[in-house]
């Protein structure tokens, strides 16, 4: 059984996450449009092919170094998104509880 407790709990994390959950979105779409500018310049720096410049690119330590960055956030949005639908799903089933009690289907 959910207590109203627990419910409250969702309720709150909810409505108090949702300019956290905001920044972390921001914050992956900066991060992985920085690495892509990263690439992009370090693309332009080498000499070669296109393949040659794009490998050399995409294993340069900036890259590696923004990418680290871009995985690191999506992470934490991952995560915080994770925990936001976990509350959510509280929310339903105490919803699906009270509903159930109310028709005098106990559970």
């Amino acid at each position: 059984m959910i207590s109203k407790e627990r419910l409250e709990k969702a309720l709150t994390f909810l409505a108090e996450t949702d300019e956290t959950f905001a920044y972390h979105k921001t914050h992956v779409a900066q991060t992985d449009h920085k690495a892509k500018a990263i690439k992009s310049a370090m693309f332009l720096r080498f000499d070669g092919t296109v393949a040659e410049r794009t490998a050399k690119a995409e294993s340069s330590d900036e890259y590696q170094d923004a990418l680290e960055i871009y995985f690191t956030a999506l992470n934490a949005l991952e995560k915080l998104k994770n925990k936001r639908q976990t509350e959510s799903i509280v929310i339903e089933v105490w919803r699906s509880l009270e509903s159930s009690r109310r028709q005098g289907n106990v559970i």
